[in-house]
């Protein structure tokens, strides 16, 4: 039986949302180039025909279509291959983002692609999500959409369609994808109805009854009532987590907790701040090097929150405070968020932090983590770099055998910030390499154990000494002046209840908005009052 023409399917999306990946893992075999950190160089589309179950596909990917390093000469062509390649036209095209924060560069992404086709393509279009791996546990790819109303909105412009995939994680087990779980289902559903049927045959029916049910539009009102379900879960949960630390709170006051009872015994904690951008994987790293779930964890979306977090623990012999700052580089903060938060991690780290961990992920180093590091050094200084070390998450894409040195040996940028840091780097994965053996290089454990020898590197260059500047200055003399007061007003308080209280009283005082010129004075502003009114009792007399 001849096989219909193709169908001409574009995949569309930033660099290194997984565009190639998804194309390979979509034609069952590795057809396409994937450049996992840096296809900048890469500016043609390319093109590949196979039949898939029955269905002859031509898939045109478009690596770095989105670059943001792209020159307009560069995107121009990049263009022009697109067309080419699914001229006359494409049937359907593939919106690819990755699992995590729909930022305003995705929704940048998304209206430039209704630019350059037209704002008709969203009929044509299939939204496509790629590292499903980093879905919560029996978490449906419609619960994370619920949770952004962007997502939602782009989602019911393209008729419902979503869809997600691992190209990585996925392919050897599929009972890890939810899909999957649907098509189990069916199968035993008609095992049940049609005894006697062939294994393939209830297999074939499982799969059709799955895909029918899965390309028609779901009812649109779904989204919301799943984001009402969710908020109403949320409201729950924040319940039993007040619950949760009042008894935690009692308990701490009869007996303190095991890390705050080793670190009695030890020299005081370093300080340790934890700098980038939202969804980098800050919270879960700091986790990871206390060794237990400490920090919440917010793996799609922490712009609620605007305040630091610190937590103290004795790690391999050394007192840690490890202070995290989620969000405190999100986009979508505004001024006043963005002030409470950096006073938030001022006060938290006071007098000043011994070190900080500028933490990225293991993919493209963009303009937008350039203007990271640009935003640290002008909210701190220069200086910051000195008493620096980059920390990358998401260790396991890096290419079998690589290290983290040749991921950044890729990268004129990023060689530049970790020189800047005096070669300080580490790579770590929150996910996957928690059990593997300490002697390998791919292993939290082996990583751990470097880090502190870098942070034992910075204490010996640094003399001991920590970070600080005239802010930091001025909030340690604030938060001193606060203890003297409490240690008068409440004799046999603990030190560390002392200093937990100080920092209260001072970070409420600093997050208030500061007051206008004319509110500082009174008398002038009086003096101003009469002249306004005398002047207008002379313009109308």
């Amino acid at each position: 039986m001849d096989i219909p023409k193709p169908m001409r399917m574009v995949l569309l999306g930033k660099a290194g949302s997984g565009k190639s990946s998804l194309a390979n893992t979509i034609l069952g075999e590795s057809i396409f180039d994937v450049n996992h950190y840096d296809d900048s160089r890469t500016i043609l589309s390319q093109s590949e025909t196979k039949v898939v179950h029955g269905r002859s596909l031509t898939l045109i990917d478009t690596p770095g279509l989105f670059g943001m390093r792209r020159s307009k000469e560069e995107v121009l062509i990049s263009l022009r291959s697109c067309l080419t390649e699914c001229s006359p036209g494409p049937h359907i095209f593939l919106l690819v983002f990755k699992i995590e924060k729909f930022t305003e560069q995705e929704k940048a992404i998304v209206t430039q692609i209704c630019r350059d086709f037209s704002a008709d393509v969203l009929k044509h279009s299939i939204v496509v999500f790629t590292r499903g791996d980093q879905l919560r546990e029996e978490t449906t790819i419609e619960d994370f959409i619920a949770d952004s109303e962007d997502l939602i909105d782009l989602v019911k412009k393209c008729g419902g369609r979503c869809h997600v995939f691992d190209n990585k994680y996925w392919q050897n087990n599929p009972k890890n994808e939810y899909r999957s779980r649907q098509i189990e289902q069916e199968e035993e559903n008609i095992r049940q109805s049609s005894e006697g049927l062939p294994k393939e045959e209830v297999r074939k029916q499982a799969k059709e009854i799955v895909f029918n049910r899965l390309k028609k539009p779901p009812n649109q009102d779904e989204f919301k009532k799943k984001k009402v379900r969710r908020h109403t879960n949320t409201h729950q949960q924040s319940l039993n987590t007040l619950h949760h630390n009042m008894d935690k709170t009692s308990q701490m006051n009869r007996q303190g907790t095991r890390g705050q009872q080793e670190a009695a015994r030890v020299p005081n904690p370093m300080r340790i701040v934890l700098l980038g951008k939202a969804g980098s994987g800050k919270s879960s790293l700091a986790n990871t090097i206390l060794g237990e779930a400490k920090f919440d964890v917010h793996h799609y979306n922490d712009s609620r929150t605007i305040l630091s977090q610190s937590e103290t623990k004795v790690v391999h012999g050394r007192s840690l405070t490890l202070i995290d700052t989620p969000g405190l580089f999100c986009m979508r903060r505004s001024k006043e968020e963005v002030r409470t938060s950096l006073l938030s991690c001022q006060t938290e780290c006071s007098p000043g932090p011994h070190v900080f961990l500028m933490v990225f992920k293991v993919e493209k180093f963009t303009e937008q983590e350039k203007a990271i590091v640009t935003q640290i050094c002008k909210d701190f200084s220069a200086d910051v770099l000195k008493y620096s070390i980059v920390v990358f998450t998401r260790g396991d894409q890096l290419r079998e055998e690589t290290k983290i040195e040749d991921f950044i040996a890729d990268s004129e940028d990023l060689k530049y910030l970790v020189w800047k840091c005096r070669g300080r780097c580490h790579v770590f994965d929150n996910k996957y390499w928690q059990n593997n053996s300490r002697n390998e290089y791919r292993s939290n454990q082996f990583q751990l154990e470097q880090l502190l020898k870098s942070i034992n590197q910075i204490k010996v260059e640094n003399n001991g000494s920590f970070y600080t500047n005239d802010k930091l200055r001025d909030i340690e003399r604030q938060i001193e002046q606060e203890e003297a007061n409490i240690r008068q007003s409440s004799e046999g308080l603990p030190k560390e209840e002392v200093r937990k209280q100080a920092k209260e009283i001072v970070f409420i005082r600093l997050k208030k908005p500061p007051k206008q010129w004319y509110e500082n004075n009174y008398f002038l502003t009086l003096v101003l009052g009469t002249v306004t009114v005398l002047l207008f009792g002379i313009y109308y007399s």
